[in-house]
């Protein structure tokens, strides 16, 4: 599953390279303008790939603690005892956010300049449209960490029901 969103990023992230490049080439200014909606929707659609993945995980962890509470024995560890220990935020992965935010602002940044210069008034829809959806993205992004124990939280409630 997983799997799958890395190939869709990467198809979307080599288009949206393209176009880029074709705007900075043969000087289409009306791409600049189009650019920061396509890297939000991007991101957007990775985030709520990811709050699946990370719903699914907590899902899974509850049964395994129902199993293992009828059982009475710990046979199902996975997601109540390895995940944890195992999902800590790694230097590569902050390196590849880092790298990869900085590079969607650096693109964003320039479309909005190349975007007053050709377009004053789109301009400030543009910038407005940026200003709205980037807290979005973030708030987003920030919430995931939270979500697993979330859900874990209310299928063990219903469950005990």
């Amino acid at each position: 599953m997983e799997g799958q969103l890395e190939k869709i990023a990467s198809v979307w992230i080599a288009v949206i390279a393209v176009i880029f490049g074709i705007g900075l080439k043969e000087n289409i200014p009306i791409i600049f303008l189009l650019l920061p909606v396509l890297i939000f929707l991007v991101l957007l659609y990775t985030i709520s790939f990811f709050e699946v993945v990370v719903i699914a995980g907590g899902y899974t962890a509850s049964i395994e603690a129902r199993i293992n509470e009828l059982i009475g024995a710990s046979v199902l560890c996975w997601e109540s005892r390895i995940v944890p220990q195992i999902s800590h935020p790694r230097a590569s992965v902050w390196i590849l956010l880092t790298v990869g935010l900085t590079s969607a602002m650096g693109v964003i940044i320039y479309s909005a300049y190349r975007c007053f210069y050709y377009f004053p008034k789109l301009f400030w829809f543009q910038l407005g449209f940026v200003c709205v959806t980037f807290p979005i993205v973030v708030w987003f992004f920030v919430r995931l960490p939270s979500l697993h124990k979330r859900v874990r939280l209310i299928a063990t409630q219903i469950s005990a029901e």
